[in-house]
């Protein structure tokens, strides 16, 4: 199967991928605009916009809106900081009336003056939420030490602008880049192009296209070999690193190598730092992808006193890395891990949804992505590729990768 390309009669670029004899469809209405797009003073409003989508329309309250979508399947949206992305999830008679209902709330929502200040309260305790994590804190801190706070800045906003969040806000975001020009629909499931398309120019509205379109992110360019930050926040310290990968666009293969990286190191750093030396609870591993670059932080939660060791044992590691490649049981874990992982998403509507949109920002239109990146999306060439994967290859990507990355650490003062 392949990735087909529309355009509706009202000109939205519509994507579509007919999954066999899946049991449910997923659409997705995605517009490449996120936190990086927002001005100085909006911090958090397209996750603010995000929420507000779904508390009314003129003629619905948010209550009718939730009953009907949970008649038609689940209903829901992210924010990251590039993209927004409204979807629901049905059964294939369903479809239609799931994507109706997500046109509504992404078209048609009004912002109710009385849902705007009880959503900004939900949204400051779902802020505070996320600013009790160490974790979470640290990637932040990580983020916009890595790319700066125009890009990577909390998706969520601070707590003074979500306080100062008005309505003027949101509807200025929305008309800057909530157009035709920079939004796209997703159909995945058991279902024809052609079913996609005659959905597609029954609900969409005639709308015009946005303010702005698609913008880039900063080149990551580390300005120093190490940051350090203090902070008496948490009682727990961090040490992570970020490295980049090369471009997918040259060798598709590049993308399958780097996430074989990243799951061989995670597995690595945990069997010695955590199980050997227990000096962590755990590894985790977080991608970064916009247009055709991509970056890998792979951190850890420590204890103060075990910081200093953990970054000395970790500088170990990784020579023994460089020099010795991974050790083969590390290396057929994580190459079976991998297999299964891309294997899983091919079977699964919302992932592969999710694959189509990151896929098409490989470049700004996502003509690569049509034309040479939907590859990804055959599990003969994925399996293919894993076979593919030998251990010099990968220790040659590891001296790479560990030759050229930013150090971060966050000490806690309490």
């Amino acid at each position: 199967m392949s990735v087909n390309h529309g355009i509706s009669n009202s000109g939205f670029s519509v994507f579509h991928y007919k999954l066999k004899d899946a049991p449910t469809c997923q659409t997705q209405i995605f517009v490449r605009a996120g936190s990086a797009h927002e001005d100085d003073d909006s911090w958090g409003v397209a996750h603010f916009l995000e929420h507000l989508c779904f508390q009314g329309t003129p003629t619905k309250d948010k209550h009718q809106m939730s009953r009907e979508m949970s008649l038609a399947g689940n209903a829901n949206a992210y924010t990251n900081n590039f993209v927004t992305s409204y979807y629901i999830e049905t059964l294939k008679e369903d479809i239609e009336t799931g994507f109706s209902l997500i046109k509504e709330a992404v078209f048609d929502s009004c912002f109710p003056e009385k849902e705007f200040e009880k959503e900004k309260n939900v949204i400051i305790e779902e802020w505070r939420m996320y600013d009790n994590y160490p974790s979470e804190y640290f990637h932040d801190k990580v983020m916009t030490n890595s790319f700066g706070e125009k890009d990577m800045h909390a998706i969520i906003g601070t707590e003074d602008s979500i306080r100062q969040m008005n309505p003027e806000k949101l509807h200025r975001f929305r008309n800057k880049w909530y157009g035709k020009n920079n939004m796209s629909i997703v159909f995945v499931g058991d279902l024809e192009f052609e079913e996609a398309m005659e959905i597609a120019n029954k609900h969409l509205p005639e709308y015009s296209s946005s303010e702005e379109s698609f913008s880039c992110l900063n080149e990551f360019l580390p300005k120093q070999e190490k940051f350090l930050f203090e902070t008496d926040r948490f009682e727990q310290s961090a040490y992570g690193v970020i490295t980049k990968w090369p471009s997918s666009k040259e060798n598709h293969q590049n993308n399958l190598i780097g996430n074989f990286f990243s799951f061989c190191l995670s597995n690595y750093m945990y069997e010695y730092i955590r199980d050997d030396l227990g000096l962590c609870y755990g590894v985790s591993s977080s991608k970064i992808k916009h247009l055709d670059n991509s970056y890998n932080l792979i951190s850890m939660l420590t204890r103060n006193d075990y910081l200093e060791k953990a970054e000395k044992e970790l500088e170990k590691l990784f020579q023994k890395i460089k020099e010795e490649g991974f050790p083969k049981q590390i290396f057929e874990i994580s190459k079976k891990k991998i297999l299964f992982s891309q294997m899983k998403t091919l079977a699964d509507v919302g992932s592969i949804c999710y694959a189509i949109i990151a896929g098409c920002f490989t470049d700004k239109d996502g003509s690569w992505f049509l034309e040479k990146g939907q590859s990804t999306l055959d599990p003969g060439w994925v399996k293919k590729s894993a076979e593919m994967l030998t251990e010099d290859a990968l220790k040659k990507f590891a001296n790479e990768q560990l030759n050229d990355f930013t150090k971060f650490s966050m000490f806690s003062k309490k």
